[in-house]
């Protein structure tokens, strides 16, 4: 599975970025990043999937989102070039929602669009080749705790908010095993105080923000992949007594799901040596 789904990771309106770097000056190069959802055997949407968790179990994916933010990409000698996205229902230069379903009702309803490319642009000259991509999975500290309800798109989601204090979900997935009652990931910072509403400044103990660092990228061909069944491989989906995982770092689920994301379950920060397991680029 991690050689079917080729694609663009980088395309130019323009032209292919193939070429060695022009002179003049930079200008806004148009690129679009390219998201699946996969297992080893099959690609993730609102799809029946087996052999999932340390017990290989089959279960209905009814959710599957998150948040990015922070893109920069890099060339081969390690320069940095900060990717924006456009402004539409699913992005804002700030921040985007990279969404996996494609029926709404948690995926028992009708027909809606996914949303697995990010489109926007760069500030380089035509034919820089890129070797690299960095990213941050979830919602800007400073966006994290406004009111979704005035918030532009995709910070107006309200089921992927849960209060002012604790902010938006960052990653939301949500499992129908066959024999079991449901289960829930939802990635998120923790440790919260303070009321916005009332003008306070909120403070977390823990960020819960994935960096994902992917090298060795063939621009070409290349799309960002998320393996769920490396997410969920020390996972007992079918006897996990708390039905999933709220980002707690009590709960030996949450500890396996979060060190999966490269994150240590104590500090909610990243790990220094890129140990995520769930991400790649193929």
């Amino acid at each position: 599975m991690r050689h079917i789904f080729k694609g663009l990771l980088a395309l130019s309106l323009t032209a292919m970025l193939n070429a060695c770097t022009s002179g003049g000056d930079p200008s806004p190069q148009t690129l679009r990043l390219i998201f699946f959802a996969e297992t080893d055997t099959q690609r993730v949407a609102c799809s029946d999937l087996s052999n999932l968790g340390s017990e290989n179990v089959n279960a209905s994916v009814r959710d599957l989102r998150f948040y990015i933010h922070d893109i920069v990409l890099r060339n081969v000698a390690g320069e940095r070039f900060s990717f924006t996205p456009f402004t539409n229902d699913y992005q804002s230069s700030r921040v985007a929602m990279v969404d996996f379903t494609n029926l709404d009702a948690e995926c028992q309803g009708v027909a809606k669009e996914d949303h697995n490319e990010i489109l926007g642009s760069v500030l380089s000259h035509e034919g820089v080749v890129y070797t690299s991509i960095e990213f941050r999975i979830g919602v800007p500290s400073s966006l994290n705790h406004n009111d979704p309800a005035s918030a532009a798109a995709p910070l107006d989601d309200t089921s992927m908010h849960i209060d002012r204090t604790q902010g938006y979900k960052f990653l939301r997935l949500k499992l129908d095993p066959e024999n079991s009652s449901e289960w829930l990931f939802e990635l998120s910072s923790t440790g919260c105080t303070g009321d916005p509403s009332i003008g306070e400044s909120v403070s977390c103990e823990r960020s819960n923000r994935p960096r994902i660092r992917l090298s060795d990228l063939d621009i070409e061909r290349d799309n960002i992949v998320l393996n769920i069944q490396d997410l969920l491989a020390q996972i007992d989906i079918d006897n996990d007594a708390n039905r999933g995982c709220d980002s707690s770092e009590d709960d030996p689920e949450c500890v396996n799901l979060l060190r999966n994301l490269g994150l240590n379950e104590t500090t909610g920060n990243p790990f220094n040596d890129n140990t995520q397991t769930v991400f790649s680029a193929d």
